[in-house]
């Protein structure tokens, strides 16, 4: 298969998307499709867009077999003690991944010293769009007190509604999100299935 564009549009009308800003493929380990079978589910289920944000593992989109219908948003979910977020917008390979994005392995090996602020940091300067997972849902919530707003692109108010305790924690990360924009913050609501 050709490798993915950067440069193609497959939309260029304004409107709303129907897509899935957190999707795992079989390279997460909580992930059960290859990357082909995650395209198919999206495809089948009316998506415009996925996006593969596999834990510490950016080698999904090398991975397909096939020319998708619908745009893949390459990404990342930046998986640590602290807290998870995903980048977007992912092109291959960076220094600063090392340690963090390990292509052989699924979770965080090493953070050189660098705090989950500090990444936020490291990623918004790199032109990434910084989005935090499932800000309230222990034991994975967001820690960090320190994390500038304002290096947020996204926040990840509704995530995977079969999943118990997202039952009260979706509509408090709906809270939360409303407090920053009634603070002046401008961080766009997003959702996924992780």
């Amino acid at each position: 298969m050709e490798p993915l564009s950067f440069a193609t549009a497959l939309k260029n009308e304004a409107g709303w998307y129907c897509g899935d800003f957190h999707a795992h493929t079989n390279l997460s380990p909580d992930g059960y499709h290859s990357p082909d079978e995650l395209v198919a589910v999206a495809e089948a289920a009316g998506m415009d867009f996925v996006s593969f944000t596999d834990h510490n593992n950016i080698d999904a989109i090398t991975r397909l077999e096939k020319q998708p219908s619908l745009l893949i948003i390459p990404g990342c979910e930046i998986t640590l003690d602290e807290g998870h977020y995903n980048i977007f917008g992912v092109r291959g390979w960076e220094a600063w991944m090392d340690g963090i994005c390990d292509m052989k392995d699924d979770w965080v090996v090493e953070t050189n010293g660098r705090s989950l602020t500090d990444l936020v940091q490291i990623t918004a300067e790199h032109g990434y769009l910084n989005a935090i997972n499932h800000p309230l849902l222990v034991p994975w919530a967001w820690q960090p007190d320190d994390t500038p707003l304002g290096l947020l692109t996204a926040v990840e108010i509704i995530n995977d509604p079969t999943w118990p305790d997202n039952a009260q924690e979706n509509p408090n990360a709906i809270a939360m999100w409303t407090r920053w924009l009634n603070d002046g913050h401008r961080i766009t609501a997003i959702g996924g299935t992780d």
